[in-house]
């Protein structure tokens, strides 16, 4: 008795996760060290680049985790999605979205819980990631950025 097996491909766009940073401008030298995040996000991938980006914003940055979502408009460089609008660029090796946010929720009460179970019985720890959040707060916008491979660079 014979068996065959059939493959059949075919061809699908997967969201496959990707490592890169979120960072806080900041100008003070002591809030510098605790402004730049490590994020692990997705991205649509397709034969002309991607379409959309989904990344985690922070939760030291609003007491709580927001998944933010975005999609390339037909403006090039202009990505927008429910909370955030981007002027996104290829830099050299590197993808990077300057952001702005909006309507962003924030928990203060998160906030302080979160601060004290990363940095426990570190209060001046705990109150540079407040005035780094509250830095956010008053303006909130970043930099999104990762090291692009492969085809992703042409």
């Amino acid at each position: 008795m014979k068996i065959l097996f059939f493959i059949l491909i075919i061809p699908v766009s997967f969201a496959r996760p990707i490592r890169g940073t979120y960072e806080v401008p900041v100008k003070s030298p002591e809030l510098k060290s605790f402004s730049t995040f490590p994020v692990k996000f997705k991205s649509s991938t397709y034969d002309n680049g991607f379409e959309s980006l989904t990344f985690p914003l922070p939760a030291e940055l609003t007491g709580q985790g927001l998944q933010i979502q975005m999609e390339k408009t037909n403006v090039p460089g202009k990505w927008m999605g429910p909370l955030v609008d981007a002027d996104c660029a290829k830099i050299g090796r590197y993808f990077e979205c300057q952001m702005r946010f909006r309507n962003l929720p924030f928990d203060e009460q998160g906030l302080i819980e979160l601060m004290k179970e990363k940095f426990p019985g570190d209060e001046s720890s705990q109150n540079l990631a407040k005035e780094l959040a509250k830095v956010f707060g008053a303006e909130p916008a970043g930099i999104l950025r990762y090291k692009l491979r492969g085809r992703e660079r042409e």
